[in-house]
Parts: structure tokens; sequence; C-alpha cells
């Protein structure tokens, strides 16, 4: 994959986070917008690994796995503190 490729399906990827991060926004508790985010990447991990045992070639854009919850969290309770600062 060229670097050109691997910016076009970082770019992608970092826009499906915002929206799926946006939209946890509207959970009422912060322990609901987690667990929505879980869900929602725990789901594209399920996606993934089905595909590679399908087909022995990884989906993700480095050849390996793409999950990023870790970025997900953060970014979550980043805003979320954001939008219920005092």
């Amino acid at each position: 994959m060229t670097r050109t490729n691997v910016s076009s399906a970082e770019g992608k990827m970092k826009s499906q986070f915002n929206t799926i991060i946006n939209r946890a926004l509207e959970e009422p508790t912060l322990l609901k917008a987690l667990s929505f985010v879980a869900v929602w990447e725990s789901e594209r991990a399920i996606q993934q690994a089905r595909k590679y045992y399908d087909t022995g070639v990884s989906t993700a854009a480095y050849g390996g796995w793409d999950t990023c919850f870790e970025y997900c969290f953060k970014e979550l309770i980043s805003k979320w503190n954001q939008k219920h600062a005092v």
C-alpha cells in the first residue's frame, strides 16, 4: 500500500471514529458513552477477524489489526470533559 493510500485510509478511519464519538456524546452518562464506543469497536474487530479467518487477508491499512479502542476512549473522554465542563 502506498503512503498516499495509507493517508487516505487514515483519513477515512478518523472521520468514522469522529462520527461514532460524536454519536456517543449524545448518551446521558460517560459510562453509557464509553459502552457505546466499546460495542461499536468490538463489532469492527469481529468483522476484521472473520474476514482474516475466511480469506487469510487482513483488512487493516497496515497489514495488521486497526482497532483503536485507546484512541476512541481518549477522544471520547476529552470531548466529554469539554462538553460537560463547568
